[in-house]
């Protein structure tokens, strides 16, 4: 399974956070989504019980830093409970 982490470039360059997680759908595709006004900042990925972490982290101001750590935080819990069975 994979997450990939997408910024919201408008908001983001205004200064607010905004972060988005969006996962596959365990069918194998290896490409990112594509979404309006956003940039991905790369991926997280269950692979052999383990989280391989790909990630392009942008420059951040505190509070962008401190949403980035909860979505990224996040995401990786997600992974490991989705796998915790295989």
């Amino acid at each position: 399974m994979k997450a990939w982490v997408l910024v919201e470039a408008t908001r983001w360059y205004n200064g607010w956070p905004c972060v988005r997680v969006l996962f596959d759908a365990g069918d194998g595709v290896s490409y990112p989504p594509v979404d309006e006004d956003c940039w991905l900042a790369g991926s997280l990925e269950w692979r052999d019980g383990e989280i391989r972490e790909r990630l392009n982290k942008p420059l951040l101001t505190p509070l962008q830093e401190a949403v980035w750590d909860a979505v990224v935080g996040w995401a990786k819990n997600h992974l490991k409970e989705s796998n915790a069975d295989n």
